[in-house]
């Protein structure tokens, strides 16, 4: 869950003559040089430093471009990459053994892998999870870090908090994966990346769906025909779309397409009928589909003349 020696010396090399370089514009902190110099910053004497960093973009931009401290070129790719950086409120949600789980506050939720520097994140935090706390994720490399501070508040959930954060910890696997990455990539790579994660989120729907199905007392055969049903109709038409679609980016407009023009024995549209009236009750109560769209495909499937 940290970088291996080569790497946690890179970053620093470079993380710390940036910080020198705006603190050197700024005259932000007498201390800081002092410190650097010693090989110990502290964390109170470099946080308004970074603060002043990340506040404004053209920063990173003048030290790529002036390279006051020589950095070699692949050293200012990786500087001129964190601009690619996510900031914000994450919930430091689980620790895996590749990287620890973020989560992010927003709607939908997105759940980054994040790796330490040279500390593992647990050893930082100290505290049960989950834990709020403010951070910066950066692009290195293949993976993502923090940038060396991790500002924790103090406070602590109820089982209905953890609730959420399970759900959302699932909802961001289920639409998005776990976010290893934060540099874009190309298109024609892009396209390819989104059908494979769409195909291994699609699974995890699959499972799902299947298990709640024989919660609710069908035989192992039927469970079968109306998860393969949702199985074709998600990998053989939703990821291959224009723009490929995972199973959770489900719209009416889908639907009505689907079953109108893709599927034409009549014989095969009946089951389908029922598989995707099955499905979609299934989305909406376990909360994986918004009440509107499930009530307008509900419509749809109920007066649909196959």
């Amino acid at each position: 869950m940290i970088l291996n020696f080569q790497e946690a010396e890179r970053f620093y090399k470079i993380y710390w003559s940036l910080l020198a370089y705006v603190n050197d514009k700024f005259n932000i902190s007498s201390e800081f040089k002092t410190q650097l110099e010693n090989g110990k910053v502290l964390a109170g004497t470099a946080v308004p430093i970074r603060e002043k960093l990340w506040a404004d973009n053209s920063l990173l931009e003048s030290f790529v471009f002036e390279n006051p401290a020589r950095h070699a070129d692949d050293e200012l790719s990786i500087a001129a990459s964190w601009r690619h950086r996510i900031a914000g409120t994450f919930f430091i949600y689980k620790y895996l053994k590749k990287y620890t789980i973020f989560i992010d506050d927003k709607t939908p939720p997105k759940a980054y892998g994040v790796h330490g520097i040279i500390d593992p994140i647990e050893d930082i935090v100290t505290a049960a999870l989950p834990v709020l706390t403010k951070a910066v994720l950066l692009p290195f490399n293949e993976k993502i870090v923090h940038d060396g501070i991790l500002s924790r508040y103090n406070m602590s959930f109820g089982s209905g908090y953890r609730s959420n954060l399970k759900f959302a910890y699932r909802d961001a696997k289920e639409r998005e994966g776990i976010i290893s990455s934060l540099i874009p990539q190309s298109h024609v790579s892009t396209t390819e990346q989104i059908k494979k994660g769409a195909l291994e989120r699609n699974n995890l729907i699959f499972k799902a769906f299947s298990k709640h199905l024989s919660k609710s007392g069908l035989s192992v055969k039927m469970v079968q025909q109306h998860t393969a049903n949702i199985e074709t109709f998600a990998n053989s038409y939703l990821v291959n779309l224009d723009l490929p679609q995972a199973l959770l980016d489900i719209e009416y407009v889908h639907l009505v397409d689907y079953l109108n023009e893709v599927l034409i024995e009549l014989k095969v549209k009946k089951t389908n009928i029922i598989s995707f009236k099955r499905f979609i009750r299934f989305l909406n109560e376990t909360g994986r589909l918004h009440p509107e769209d499930y009530w307008d495909m509900y419509d749809f499937l109920k007066e649909y003349k196959y």
